[in-house]
């Protein structure tokens, strides 16, 4: 279990589907489609949702070498603020993969629903403007970003390249400018 300054742990794993599939070429996907996962129970019914897959998972006979691992749970964004409830309508999840140049500064930007960032490469610096905390990631961490407070990233002379799952609403953006 890797720790964060923030104190919410992540851990890093292969594990791919509900199925214990293992997903063998490429460990990244695996990691975000336990994000989606992760997403998709808490959609269907919050904290305890979520139990219930890990439950089903365990009550699943898994193959010889099988292992499972949770790779990241989150009930609030990484300055601590608990996330509230979904917002109602037709489930849309999204992975998106942003790559952000060296010496960059995104824009001030809300998102109107949680979701989570894995760094695949590079670092990024997360500042969030209401209080001008800060979290620095790097290659591997894991972020469970603000909802409906404005923040920006920046990066240094390496850059960063996110992998992100929104767990939204459909026709709900993304990120909202707070400009």
């Amino acid at each position: 279990m890797r720790q964060h300054k923030n104190g919410y742990g992540a851990a890093l794993g292969r594990q791919r589907k509900v199925e214990i599939c293992v997903f063998k070429k490429n460990w990244v996907f695996g990691v975000v489609a336990g994000l989606v996962i992760f997403g998709a129970g808490f959609w269907a019914g919050g904290k305890e949702r979520v139990a219930g897959i890990g439950q089903a998972i365990a009550a699943t006979a898994p193959a010889a070498g099988v292992s499972k691992t949770l790779l990241f749970e989150a009930v609030r964004s990484w300055d601590g603020t608990e996330y509230g409830a979904y917002p109602t309508g037709n489930a849309d999840i999204k992975i998106v993969k942003i790559v952000i140049p060296p010496n960059s500064r995104l824009a001030s930007h809300t998102h109107p629903m949680p979701n989570i960032a894995y760094v695949h490469k590079g670092s990024l610096t997360v500042k969030s403007e209401r209080d001008n905390q800060e979290q620095h990631l790097t290659q591997g961490d894991f972020l469970a970003e603000m909802v409906n407070k404005p923040h920006y990233g920046y990066t240094d002379s390496e850059g960063a390249e996110l992998l992100i799952v929104y767990c939204g609403v459909t026709g709900q953006e993304l990120s909202l400018s707070a400009q």
